[in-house]
């Protein structure tokens, strides 16, 4: 089995974050993808984030239509901060031991994978699923991926449709009281505004 991980904050999950998982499942032919939302990010210490089982919530209301996406809480149920050799670990004891995993990653990230925590380990663990937007810096990806390939990283670069959505925008959105529907399932909007979420 070929099993996709889609780490984040997902704070909120939103349209970018579906259509990036279903061009690297298409591209890679991947059996599914596993959304796995953090717990405590180790990277966004000093900024505030969504309590894990309400972002746990909004990603269950976008998947709920996607029989070839699930979502699992290892890292919400794991106490202390939230590292991905940590969760790869978990899932090599969760699945069965021929399963192949393919950690999904922004193009960007590709330049950050040596400063990971033990990251030798997660290059022995997973190959990794570069998504790339229109525009991005060819020349400078290919470096990048060239710099991690000698460190004994397995890199697929996947091409992708213009998404131009962020959390941080729609979180934005919703304290300036702007609609939010061309962004985010309709499932997750009804969250946001039950739970008054992003209003301070």
């Amino acid at each position: 089995m070929k099993l996709g991980i889609m780490g984040g904050t997902f704070d909120p999950v939103h349209f970018g974050h579906l259509s990036a998982a279903e061009a690297v499942k298409r591209s890679l032919d991947l059996s599914k993808v596993l959304f796995i939302p953090t717990g405590n990010p180790a990277h966004k210490r000093n900024k505030r984030v969504t309590e894990a089982l309400l972002r746990y919530k909004m990603l269950e209301a976008a998947l709920y239509d996607y029989t070839e996406f699930e979502i699992s809480d290892v890292e919400i149920k794991r106490p202390g901060s939230t590292y991905a050799v940590d969760t790869l670990r978990e899932l090599k004891k969760i699945f069965p031991k021929e399963t192949r995993l393919f950690y999904i990653i922004g193009a960007d990230v590709v330049a950050e994978l040596d400063s990971w925590k033990e990251y030798e380990e997660d290059f022995k663990m997973c190959s990794f699923a570069a998504v790339l937007r229109p525009g991005y810096h060819k020349e400078k990806f290919l470096k990048d991926v060239e710099k991690m390939k000698a460190l004994g990283a397995d890199i697929f670069p996947v091409e992708t449709a213009q998404v131009d959505i962020s959390s941080s925008e729609i979180r934005k959105r919703v304290k300036e009281g702007l609609g939010i529907e061309k962004y985010v399932p309709k499932a997750v909007e009804k969250i946001i505004v039950k739970e008054d979420l992003y209003k301070n």
